[in-house]
């Protein structure tokens, strides 16, 4: 029984002490500015309208050649 009791206050104190650790280590982090936050967020979409626009243009060429590669048998 008091081999229970002492397992639970250890975990407790445990707890305890991890969740002080987890808000000091929240103090010590540098947030980015508002300003950081909005200039990554422009790269952000700006960057994914580029890749958008680039897999596309490559899927229509392969969709293209494989078609024609494809429809070169259909004319024996």
């Amino acid at each position: 029984m008091w081999d229970f009791v002492k397992s639970a206050v250890s975990w407790i104190g445990k707890s305890v002490r991890f969740v002080g650790e987890v808000v000091y280590e929240c103090k010590r982090v540098v947030w980015p500015t508002r300003s950081d936050v909005f200039v990554t967020s422009i790269m952000v979409f700006v960057l994914s309208a580029i890749f958008s626009v680039f897999f596309f243009v490559i899927d229509q060429v392969l969709g293209s050649v494989v078609g024609w590669v494809l429809g070169m048998g259909a004319n024996v």
